[in-house]
């Protein structure tokens, strides 16, 4: 354990070294190169930990994030910010893709289970992000866009809910199919799902 110790602190002098030693456009490029394998690694991490399944899994990852992400650029959102962490990765909608005569399709899937009030609230978080994008806050806006998802809607044919929500985050439809709501649904009192109009001022 201890020459595993020595020998990794040994290769870390060496790379502090060889760093010290660059120039400068060399130490820049260096830097980005790091960069930007720490983004991969992270997506990576993300993705085993939660043992996600399929792209499409791996795209409510995505859309989890960007819309976390942004809660903190804009403060008229920290207060929304708990509610989204609520809602979490499984209560974003998924996507499926469809190709045909040289263009992408893409048709939303939104939980069953979640009411109209909550996917209108979460599609203002996109609206901010692309903003965002385009003021550069989240590096040099390099990189795709958010797919504009306007396309289709459907609903997703998962059964899976997030359970312990406020109540009108439920469709009510959904809710009156449930057998023992109180009990397996959890649900809490009812909050407002709006936006302040001043955030984006």
């Amino acid at each position: 354990m201890v020459q595993k110790k020595s020998t990794a602190a040994i290769k870390s002098l060496i790379k502090g070294y060889r760093r010290r030693d660059m120039g400068s456009p060399q130490l820049e490029a260096h830097q980005k190169k790091m960069s930007r394998h720490e983004r991969k690694r992270s997506v990576s991490i993300i993705s085993c930990i939660l043992i996600v399944p399929c792209v499409t899994s791996m795209f409510r990852v995505q859309l989890y994030k960007r819309r976390h992400d942004v809660t903190f650029y804009y403060p008229g959102l920290a207060s929304q910010r708990e509610k989204l962490e609520q809602l979490g990765i499984a209560g974003m909608s998924s996507d499926e893709t469809s190709d045909g005569n040289n263009s992408k399709s893409f048709r939303i899937l939104t939980p069953q289970w979640r009411s109209p009030l909550v996917a209108a609230w979460v599609r203002y978080f996109d609206v901010l992000y692309n903003r965002a994008r385009r003021d550069r806050v989240f590096g040099n806006g390099r990189g795709a866009f958010p797919r504009d998802r306007k396309s289709a809607r459907g609903e997703s044919k998962s059964k899976k809910f997030v359970a312990g929500l406020p109540i009108n985050a439920y469709r009510q439809e959904w809710l009156d199919k449930q057998i023992d709501v109180d009990n397996v649904v959890q649900p809490g009192p009812s909050v407002p799902w709006l936006h302040e109009p001043a955030i984006i001022e």
